[in-house]
């Protein structure tokens, strides 16, 4: 049994406090499927992440089956949610694989046998399973409907929150999304489905309709009863109706009737006149009545204990078994996007063939780059040039790798979190996957433009530590900016425009005044890339070739591999920071 007590909240705002939900208070038994009824702005979505803890409650609580649960809810994956947009589908992984995902990321020492075998069960209790190899994209709206509950349903949850579920489908597939909904009630013994919805047809497919307006409830009872208590001719007039009356006094009204309603429709197992209660509920006018209360244990029927669960537990995976799925299936998801493929392979072999051409095109003798004193000045100023190209192509495609990857899964976030998982293994696993991916780049650009343009003088091994941690740097520091991003597209502006910023700023193109570079130099991944670069000439005549050609001072190898692992930190605390403002 799921009782809301005298559940309220408020939004802060900067011009002033407003109130989402005002006393909201209703009682449904263990094996029962409700509708959460009320037109946008009704504070449904406030009640529905109060239910699912994503938002903590500020006043009232919330009991199950006795027990409070108002601010630790319910034990790891015994409650979910199911978001109306499907956010938790990946369109290139297919049916099975997001179930077995699902129960191996929520379900703690599952086994990948298990999580097939548990997969399987929920393929066919959702009607899916015979679509188990197709991917979600290829999907029509009410099968995507069906898999984003089978997902939720991996770590089997005794309370599950639906957002529009059978909203926005055909009628047909909106009466068999209902009946499935019935379906999975009955699955396991003391289930609670609630689906927040503003659609007014198939109501009958609930066993009760809680109605809110404005935040507070006016009504909870069976659909076929709303048009005689609302005194309405169809339930399609219901929101017209609670427009013509304050909502306190449709929540007086209610609060005076609700006892009798519970008794009349028997929604705890009580009895009594659902005709006399249907004539004091059209009365108006009297006191309102605060139901801080729970009704006596006598009223309520006696409910079954759910059976185990085939692998369920109760508890979450470990971190390491978490960060393990969510890389295998952001790999999976990458081979099998051509686009990012090709786009990433263009990114690992094209750049180092641009320094390369660059070079060739500017002085093809200095393909083994000889040593002549008299050409050290000319020579200096090219070999200053690779090291930034380098540094600026690495830090260019660190912006388009690294922009959309940490909104890539973000709206999925609230499902998989209510499921069980941990925001560090989310966060890491982002990191780990685009680090492999900066590496790739930039081992590619220190190995082949060595290879090809023969030995650079200087130290090579270096040189390739500074160009990875420019990658990284620069990479995980765009990460983190775009957490903070609304988009894709604004993170790769902002990405861009700090690529910009480093380009005219790091001195490698025009040196600053001594004073303003040392302001500036901090900030610079590129400065300190291309000046550790070149560092590693120290003792040598190039390092005098390079500063004919710049008067900026350079960095040492070690002082700019340091700078750049804090460039890489700074990004990676934005980034958690992001996340949690965002989530």
């Amino acid at each position: 049994m799921l009782e809301v007590l005298n559940l309220s909240h408020q939004w802060q705002r900067k011009s002033g406090s407003s109130s989402a939900l005002d006393a909201v208070h209703f009682t449904l038994p263990g094996g029962h499927l409700a509708a959460i009824l009320g037109a946008v702005g009704s504070g449904k979505s406030t009640l529905m992440r109060l239910l699912t803890g994503q938002q903590l409650v500020q006043s009232g609580g919330l009991i199950w089956k006795g027990e409070d649960i108002t601010k630790h809810g319910l034990p790891y994956g015994k409650t979910a949610y199911v978001s109306a947009a499907e956010e938790e589908l990946v369109s290139d992984l297919n049916v099975k694989e997001h179930v077995v995902s699902a129960v191996l990321l929520r379900v703690a020492g599952a086994s990948r046998r298990d999580a097939v075998l548990k997969a399987d069960q929920l393929l066919v209790l959702c009607g899916l399973d015979g679509l188990g190899g197709s991917r979600s994209r290829t999907l029509d709206k009410a099968q995507r409907r069906r898999l984003s509950l089978a997902v939720a349903l991996a770590s089997d949850p005794l309370l599950v929150v639906c957002d529009e579920f059978t909203s926005g489908v055909d009628p047909r597939s909106e009466r068999e999304l209902g009946a499935l909904l019935q379906q999975v009630v009955k699955a396991l013994p003391g289930r609670i489905i609630l689906n927040a919805t503003s659609a007014l047809a198939e109501l009958g497919t609930y066993d009760s309709v809680i109605v809110l307006h404005e935040g507070k409830v006016c009504f909870h009872g069976p659909g076929r009863a709303l048009t005689h208590y609302f005194s309405i001719p169809h339930t399609e007039d219901l929101y017209h109706r609670l427009a013509k009356r304050p909502a306190d006094r449709w929540q007086d009204s209610w609060d005076r009737h609700c006892d009798s309603y519970y008794d009349a429709f028997k929604l705890l197992g009580g009895g009594g006149s659902a005709e006399g209660s249907l004539r004091a509920a059209e009365e108006d006018g009297g006191s309102r009545i605060t139901l801080g209360r729970r009704p006596a244990a006598a009223e309520a029927p006696a409910e079954p204990e759910p059976p185990a669960a085939v692998v369920a537990s109760g508890e979450r995976p470990t971190l390491a078994t978490q960060l393990q799925v969510l890389l295998k299936q952001r790999w999976t998801v990458f081979r099998r996007r051509k686009s990012d493929l090709w786009a990433q392979a263009a990114l690992v072999i094209g750049l180092p063939l641009i320094v390369v051409l660059l070079v060739s095109a500017r002085h093809p003798d200095l393909a083994r780059w000889p040593l002549r004193l008299a050409e050290s000045a000319g020579a200096g100023s090219i070999l200053s040039m690779t090291f930034f190209v380098q540094v600026i192509l690495l830090m260019l495609a660190a912006v388009w790798t690294v922009a959309r990857e940490a909104h890539e899964g973000r709206r999925a976030w609230p499902g998989e979190h209510v499921g069980g998982l941990r925001s560090s293994a989310w966060i890491s696993a982002r990191i780990l996957f685009v680090v492999l991916l900066l590496l790739a780049q930039a081992l590619s650009m220190a190995l082949l433009t060595e290879v090809v343009l023969g030995a650079m003088p200087g130290h090579g091994g270096w040189r390739a530590v500074l160009l990875i941690g420019t990658s990284v740097g620069f990479g995980l520091l765009t990460l983190g900016i775009s957490a903070w991003c609304r988009s894709v597209d604004q993170a790769r502006a902002y990405g861009l425009t700090l690529l910009i910023i480093n380009v005219l700023a790091c001195g490698a193109l025009l040196a600053w005044p001594k004073a303003t570079a040392l302001l500036l130099q901090p900030f610079l991944s590129a400065y300190y890339g291309w000046s550790g670069a070149v560092g590693t000439l120290s003792g040598s005549l190039w390092l005098e070739g390079v500063k004919a050609f710049t008067s900026t001072s350079f960095s040492s190898p070690v002082l700019a591999l340091g700078m750049l692992l804090l460039h890489a930190l700074i990004g990676t605390g934005l980034l958690v920071a992001g996340f949690r403002r965002g989530r």
